[in-house]
């Protein structure tokens, strides 16, 4: 049996990459203690199989990704510095960009019910396909028709492409 100290020891370096492979052959749980008080914070956590290809590095794409991003707001939300607006232009990037992340893609079959079937009976629909905005995603993590007429009026200023296919 394993101490917590022979675990500190397996770690290589103050980021806690845990390399003591003899220690853990067939192991599949690994206890992890962190301080989340600090509000700078942050935890990455990855597992891979020393035989998985080395994934290149994200943040750069990430990085880039954001620049292309707030440039294109810009350009199509021009609010310059003395509009009262430009107070909340983090806000409102923030607001277009959980929306557009939010977009999500369905498939399946839906349960239909109708005055030819009974009260406890349904006829599964489809299958069908569906790419819509989803209005709160821990409290209705579906599509709403009704929302996504609203939704679509910031997303065709931002992607008329996308909007088109969102329904």
């Amino acid at each position: 049996m394993a101490t917590v100290e022979t675990f500190l020891k397996a770690f290589q370096n103050e980021n806690g990459t845990f390399n003591n492979i003899s220690m853990l052959p067939n192991s599949n749980i690994l206890g992890f203690q962190a301080d989340f008080t600090n509000p700078t914070f942050s935890i990455d956590i990855s597992f891979r199989l020393l035989s998985d290809p080395l994934v290149p590095n994200f943040m750069p794409t990430f990085e880039q990704r954001k620049i292309e991003f707030q440039s294109n707001f810009d350009n199509l939300f021009s609010i310059n510095s003395t509009d009262i607006a430009f107070e909340y232009l983090s806000m409102g990037r923030e607001a277009l960009s959980n929306m557009l992340g939010s977009i999500s893609y369905w498939h399946g079959y839906s349960n239909a019910t109708g005055s030819c079937l009974s009260n406890a009976e349904t006829y599964l629909y489809g299958p069908l396909d569906l790419i819509s905005g989803v209005p709160s995603r821990p409290g209705f993590p579906r599509g709403f028709l009704w929302d996504d007429g609203f939704h679509n009026l910031l997303i065709r200023q931002f992607n008329p492409d996308l909007s088109l296919q969102v329904r």
